[in-house]
């Protein structure tokens, strides 16, 4: 054999990016993620997460209803204002309050129609400024802001999305469809108020069956000797070159691209358990936050995000952080259900992929591949239903085979809650037994070293004693 240098290998490391597909009816979501429409963006997110600002004034409703051809729209809260001050006139407290409701609900479906007939104000916090203007600091599967848009091009295009049929895009297994449900309709409310149980101790809002997951894979080119645009070398970062495919006939450089639209589950977390674990946990930089704030839980965790920078060479040992433990919970919730629909549903862990939505509390793990559906997913509910999701709550489901050496070490090993780098989207980093269960802290955090965090079913049950 004769010895032959590496550089003349032919392997190399393709440089390729995912993103959830957008239906065509929600593209211009799209087009708010462009560097030109940062204020569109800020908008949404305003809106999205409702951060307030002050209150609209007639005229300025008019002048935007009329500016768009809704003079209808604007007549009719004209008619309804001189109802309101009849009754004004005449003190009928009882049909004056309901002139306010229904002027309420005019002004409210103008600033949530899509799109906006009339855009309210917004007022966005300091931080989330800053966040905007930081942007190109994060990468696009960690971006924030792009999570966010894609979560409510998902939630338009499936979750809240109805069908006339007895199939429909989204459904949740507290809720169940008819293709879903037990023929017995005693059978189905006895197994649906079960779920909805087994939900509550799991800290879920939502748990259910996405039929067609739309999402696209491209890969642009691909680097040699290094995955990163730099490579240290004799204490110096060199430059590692992109290369493109190499050009058609036509002269133009292909992107290979795949698309998949395959079954998923989704799950969210309730928001009211995620703070009340993050309290019991003592992380640093926790925002102020309640239910009963107008601003969501998303928004105040928008302020506190941090980027963990390409290939995550930002993510090194500080203090306790509320944004990188609520994407450990997320990211260790999404492979531990990965794991018991593995054992459950005879999907292999490399067939599967995850997608995590960080500010909506919120992930998807769905069927990976481009060959034919089986259905495997929906099978494994209609067979299994409550025991699968009575076995996340079982102590088993949350051990490791290296016991103590695994959770000294950060609570996460190719043992337990790894799965392997083609099926997680976060190369296993920022992953913990410990926050679902309770333990030694993740290695990410400083502030607890030594200590034991409490996990997050162990908060949530502490919550809801049957």
């Amino acid at each position: 054999m004769e010895p032959i240098s590496y550089r003349a290998s032919s392997a190399y490391y393709p440089q390729a990016e995912q993103f959830v597909l957008f239906p065509e009816s929600e593209h211009q979501l799209v087009t708010m993620l462009e560097p030109q429409r940062q204020e569109e963006l800020a908008m949404f997110i305003g809106t999205q997460f409702r951060f307030g600002g002050g209150e609209l004034t007639p005229d300025e409703m008019k002048q935007s209803l009329l500016a768009v051809g809704k003079t209808s729209e604007w007549e009719s809260y004209e008619n309804v204002s001189k109802m309101r001050e009849l009754a004004q006139g005449m003190n009928d407290a009882k049909v004056l309050a309901m002139m306010d409701g229904e002027l309420g609900k005019l002004v409210t479906r103008w600033t949530t129609s899509d799109p906006p007939l009339v855009r309210p104000h917004v007022e966005l916090p300091t931080a989330v400024t800053a966040q905007l203007a930081i942007r190109s600091e994060y990468t696009s599967r960690f971006d924030p802001f792009v999570l966010a848009v894609e979560h409510e091009a998902l939630d338009r295009g499936k979750l809240s999305s109805s069908s006339a049929s007895g199939r429909a895009p989204f459904v949740r297994f507290n809720h169940l469809d008819n293709d879903l449900a037990p023929k017995d309709a005693v059978a189905k409310a006895s197994q649906e108020k079960e779920t909805q149980r087994l939900m509550n101790k799991l800290g879920l809002v939502e748990f259910g069956l996405i039929r067609e997951f739309d999402l696209c894979r491209f890969t642009h080119g691909y680097t040699r000797v290094s995955a990163t645009p730099t490579l240290e070398k004799r204490g110096q970062d060199m430059p590692v070159r992109l290369r493109l495919f190499d050009p058609l006939r036509s002269g133009k450089r292909p992107i290979y691209v795949v698309t998949q639209a395959n079954e998923a589950l989704y799950m969210q977390l309730d928001p009211v358990a995620v703070y009340s674990w993050l309290q019991a946990v003592g992380v640093q930089d926790l925002p102020a936050w309640n239910p009963n704030d107008s601003v969501q839980l998303g928004g105040r965790l928008l302020e506190v995000a941090q980027p963990f920078g390409r290939y995550f060479a930002l993510l090194k040992e500080g203090e306790a952080s509320t944004y990188r433990y609520v994407y450990t919970l997320l990211h260790t919730y999404a492979h531990a259900l990965m794991k018991n629909v593995a054992e459950l549903s005879g999907l292999d862990l490399g067939s599967m992929g995850e997608y995590i939505f960080p500010l909506d509390l919120a992930f998807v793990v769905y069927r990976n591949g481009t060959t034919m559906d089986l259905g495997n997913l929906s099978s494994l509910w209609r067979n299994e239903n409550n025991r699968f999701l009575s076995r996340m709550l079982e102590s088993s489901s949350h051990r490791c085979n290296s016991g103590r050496l695994c959770d000294t070490a950060g609570g996460a090993c190719p043992d337990c809650i790894m799965v392997p780098e083609t099926s997680c989207i976060a190369q296993n980093q920022l992953l913990s037994r410990a926050v679902l269960k309770g333990g030694p802290p993740p290695r990410e955090d400083a502030t607890h070293s030594g200590k034991r965090i409490p996990g997050f079913l162990e908060v949530v049950n502490e919550r809801n004693v049957d």
